[in-house]
């Protein structure tokens, strides 16, 4: 079983060092692709890199193949600007 860290609020991560377990994630709270609503499966800091989080998701299997699919997402307050991926629809 692994050990946690305890990390006060206010406190410092040193640089370079992985970000404890318990440190606060941001939470997303919506993620919309092609104007449909996809799963956020995770959320939170990425292990090694400094003030970059990464959100793992999952498309709906509705969409549509387009090389210029539109998404964004939410988190509190704030929404992300528009980015363009390509998705590629599934095949039965």
């Amino acid at each position: 079983m692994a050990s946690a860290t305890r990390v006060e609020e206010g406190s410092r991560i040193a640089c370079g060092s992985d970000a404890p377990p318990n440190v606060a994630t941001a939470p997303v709270d919506n993620v919309q692709v092609g104007g449909r609503t996809a799963n956020v499966l995770t959320s939170g800091l990425k292990a090694g890199l400094m003030g970059v989080y990464e959100v793992q998701i999952q498309l709906s299997s509705a969409l549509a193949t387009n090389p210029n699919t539109q998404l964004y997402m939410a988190q509190n307050v704030f929404t992300s600007n528009i980015v363009t991926i390509p998705v590629v629809a599934a095949t039965p």
